[in-house]
């Protein structure tokens, strides 16, 4: 065998896919004299600095080894030109030694290092650049306490199936990773970052409880169809979802305090919380007190939006172009409603700041009860039929018809223009249908296939099944 021959045959042996390609057409020395040889005498292929106080060597069987510390600057083969291909050096590497003391890892740092498999990151390490890993074989990545910066696409085009994001992450732009990457938060984990997952592929997530505070575009473009929100989440920016098709539903806990929003100059546009993502349910669990300005703003898909008894405000144009949503629940408890809503229907609470909202800014809208309603007038258990004329021009607001009663007779609440609230039970069969003349808008509660219901829907009120 020759000698040549023996140098491929070793090469096939090296740790990592890296080796198991090379041939001597893949090989680019330095000068003449340096061979294949290099990859198994620990020849350096290449030294230099990356760093005002770092030093690299690339030697041949693979490993490049940095020492010093501070920040890098530039990757080790930056700038350099051989064999008419520049930066092939990256694809020598299958190892990777980092010294303590390093603080910084520069943009692109180990890019295109195709054959790398793993890297340990210092523990000094406080910042690393935007692809700083991209086209390596990385399958796993730990990022020590004490990283407050990652650039965006880190990992980007990996074989990356797992990662550790440590609590001290301040800034953390677009981490895209895919579908079958396990994400796991260091104990304490507190702050999503701005931008943190943009274009996230993996489907679901759980945020761990520890988290505060969810930064402006967290999940923007994002492909996750459940989040599990934390429960002591405090903060959230704008624009969270912005252009994700795939989320529909989502909790918000009762911790929530503040919804941040935006004013786009090149759109001429605001942005909130909520602003163009596909969000259709939304449940505000009790303990939320205040909905932010713009925090639904254009989001056309939104259907449905269950506010706690908690509420005590509404924002500015909080559901301003929210064309798919059809009506909505003012709790008694909201004290102020900005300007600029939008809803077909307001569900509002008599006597309430919902009521003079509708009412000022002409909107639809239909009362409704709760515990707190006291009706006007509870006719007695012994009654069977409501006689002709017999509430006509009343001033009564809520009335409860019992089960005794069976007819309803004509103009038996004729022109009760403050009545907004009647409860008539599925035993009432018959019901004239002149029995409401000059009532213009009430809420009727009763069974569904009552004559009631039919009635009503007739007469264009609003029903609530009970």
């Amino acid at each position: 065998m020759t000698r040549r021959q023996k140098a491929i045959l070793y090469v096939v042996g090296i740790p990592c896919l890296f080796a198991a390609t090379y041939t001597t057409s893949s090989v680019y020395p330095l000068n003449s004299d340096q061979t294949l040889y290099a990859h198994w005498e620990r020849e350096k292929l290449l030294q230099g600095s990356c760093g005002d106080n770092l030093t690299y060597v690339l030697y041949g069987d693979g490993l490049l080894e940095i020492v010093g510390g501070g920040e890098m600057t530039s990757a080790p083969w930056e700038g350099l030109i051989y064999t008419e291909q520049p930066n092939r050096y990256s694809e020598r590497i299958g190892q990777v030694s980092l010294p303590e003391g390093l603080t910084v890892i520069c943009e692109s740092a180990f890019k295109d290092c195709k054959y790398l498999c793993n890297i340990e990151i210092p523990s000094t390490v406080i910042k690393i650049g935007n692809e700083a890993f991209r086209y390596t074989r990385i399958s796993e990545l730990y990022l020590p306490h004490g990283v407050v910066d990652l650039g965006s696409g880190i990992t980007d085009d990996t074989l990356l199936k797992k990662i550790f994001y440590p609590n001290t992450l301040i800034n953390a732009k677009g981490q895209g990773l895919n579908e079958n990457v396990e994400i796991v938060f260091e104990e304490g984990f507190g702050l999503v970052p701005d931008y943190m997952f943009d274009a996230l592929a993996i489907d679901e997530l759980t945020l761990p409880d520890t988290v505060t505070e969810i930064g402006n575009y967290a999940f923007a473009r994002s492909k996750i169809s459940k989040l599990t929100m934390p429960k002591k989440l405090k903060k959230l920016g704008y624009g969270i979802f912005k252009y994700n098709e795939n989320l529909k539903e989502l909790t918000l806990p009762g911790t929530v305090a503040e919804m941040e929003h935006s004013y786009s100059t090149a759109g001429n546009t605001y942005i909130g919380t909520f602003t163009d993502s596909a969000i259709e349910t939304v449940i505000l669990e009790e303990g939320i007190t205040e909905l932010g300005d713009y925090a639904f703003y254009k989001c056309d898909h939104l259907k449905s939006v269950q506010l706690p008894k908690s509420l005590e405000r509404i924002g500015e144009a909080t559901f301003r172009f929210c064309s798919s949503l059809q009506s909505l629940t003012i709790p008694r408890s909201v004290t102020s409603i900005g300007w600029h809503q939008w809803c077909p229907t307001m569900y509002v609470y008599r006597d309430s700041i919902g009521e003079e909202y509708a009412k000022f800014h002409n909107h639809d809208y239909a009362y409704i009860k709760d515990d707190e309603d006291v009706p006007d007038c509870t006719l007695p258990g012994s009654l069977r039929e409501v006689e002709e004329e017999a509430f006509e021009e009343t001033n009564f607001s809520y009335i409860i018809v019992p089960d005794s009663v069976t007819t309803i007779k004509r103009n038996a609440f004729k022109d009760c223009r403050n009545l907004k609230i009647i409860v008539i039970p599925k035993s009432v069969e018959i019901i004239a249908e002149d029995a409401f003349e000059g009532v213009e808008k009430l809420s009727v509660y009763t069974e569904i296939g009552s004559a009631a219901d039919s009635l009503a829907k007739e007469l264009g009120y609003s029903v609530f099944y009970e």
